[in-house]
């Protein structure tokens, strides 16, 4: 993960991401956490409509919009909703591709001092072997800020790379 500001100040962090969804035929439910400790957290829940595809693990491509709860020291939190999509594209029977695009919409934070919006991006590979899936991604998110106040903007943009396992059932 590195955080590239506007002034070109730049940090590396660790950070740990968790997902869980459901689904029933094609329609389902997600929730993702993300802990970046220095940095900031969040938490986004979505309601998801799969239109191509049998299920996730087969070539699909998934409408979703939801909410997110994104918290940062300087910040506090700020609530927003969001919509997007994510596509996966097998190449062979056990390895493919997926894609996930955001948009996260403007929202003031709590203390109504500064409003934020973004857009996010991700993209990798997977090998699926029966019920697991190891998998590789690079991401990127662009944030606006605004100070309510002065109408001050700052841009910051974070991209980073994430390794993991998922577990099917």
């Amino acid at each position: 993960f590195d955080s590239d500001t506007a002034n070109n100040e730049n940090e590396t962090e660790v950070g740990i991401n968790g997902e869980a969804a459901v689904y029933y035929s094609i329609i389902g439910l997600s929730f993702r956490g993300e802990t970046y400790e220095e940095l900031y957290t969040q938490q986004e829940g979505a309601l998801n409509l799969r239109l191509i595809g049998t299920s996730h693990q087969s070539t699909h491509l998934i409408l979703t919009a939801g909410g997110r709860i994104f918290e940062d020291e300087a910040d506090g939190e700020v609530r927003q909703t969001f919509y997007g999509g994510d596509i996966s594209l097998y190449l062979l029977p056990f390895l493919g591709f997926d894609g996930r695009y955001r948009r996260y919409l403007n929202a003031e934070n709590d203390e109504q001092t500064t409003e934020i919006e973004s857009t996010r991006t991700q993209w990798g590979m997977f090998i699926d072997i029966s019920f697991f899936r190891i998998f590789t991604y690079q991401f990127e998110e662009n944030f606006d800020y605004k100070t309510i106040s002065t109408g001050s903007k700052v841009e910051q943009q974070i991209k980073g790379t994430g390794l993991g396992v998922r577990l099917y059932f």
